[in-house]
């Protein structure tokens, strides 16, 4: 019987792109292991609490994403998993201008209103980085009732136009 699953280099290739590296590792663990939950392989963290699809979001490997949301499964849980400071990959693939990450994330269950340890949504850091496609993005797809709360808690949402003629929404505490 081989080894156990190494899930530090699992995540190093989803960090660089290796998409096949992966598949392979993940075809020889499950031969020699054919009771391994893939889910469970696949969402593992590394030392500093990422998981493969951080890093695939963060470094916009949109392949490596689809493949382990589609092929391994990923539900809600693992979609929304929190690193260290509590980023999920969602919040990584805002911050960095991924925009089909964040489609994928999204239309596959991931929450755009998931707070990490600074009390932030992954819109905050996308509107930050001046990605305000995929803030725009992000706050049509959070449920009414979820905008509401926010309201009736002291916020508003703003809407304007840019110089380029697109509609800038903003959500803004009071």
């Amino acid at each position: 019987m081989s080894e156990e699953f190494d899930f530090e280099e699992f995540v190093i290739c989803a960090r660089y792109g290796e998409l096949d590296d992966m598949k392979a590792m993940m075809q020889n663990y499950l031969e020699s292991h054919p009771d391994a939950n893939i889910c469970n392989l696949a969402s593992k963290k590394n030392a500093y609490g990422s998981t493969a699809l951080h890093m695939a979001a963060a470094n916009s490997h949109l392949d490596i994403m689809e493949y382990l949301i589609n092929d391994c499964m990923f539900t809600k849980k693992e979609l929304e998993i929190k690193n260290e400071e509590g980023n999920t990959p969602l919040h990584w693939a805002a911050l960095n201008g991924f925009f089909d990450g964040v489609k994928l994330l999204i239309t596959a269950g991931a929450s755009g209103n998931v707070k990490n340890n600074a009390d932030k949504e992954p819109g905050y850091y996308a509107e930050l980085k001046g990605h305000q496609d995929i803030v725009n993005y992000i706050l049509r797809t959070i449920p009414t009732e979820v905008i509401d709360n926010t309201l009736d808690n002291n916020a508003e949402i703003t809407q304007t136009k840019t110089k380029s003629g697109a509609t800038k929404i903003s959500l803004k505490k009071i």
